[in-house]
């Protein structure tokens, strides 16, 4: 991919991001009173679907590179 790709894609990333951040922080500001077992648990969830989406997304991306490169030798 070309370096502006990149960027494009990491600030469109990090804008998301600091988006949910903001919000997740907002909504455990007003919940203060939550059991701190079930917000360990809800961030643990929050972290691994995050991590999931990031590792499909860079998987995609690697299979799509390895079909151009197959298509550029036929």
């Amino acid at each position: 991919m070309d370096a502006i790709k990149w960027a494009g894609l990491i600030l469109m990333g990090s804008g998301f991001f600091a988006l949910v951040m903001y919000g997740v922080y907002n909504i455990l500001k007003e919940m203060s009173s939550v059991d701190p077992v079930i917000f360990a648990s809800a961030a643990a969830i929050f972290a691994g679907i995050l991590i999931l989406l990031i590792s499909v997304i860079v998987e995609r991306l690697r299979e799509k590179e390895k079909i151009d490169e197959e298509n550029l030798r036929t």
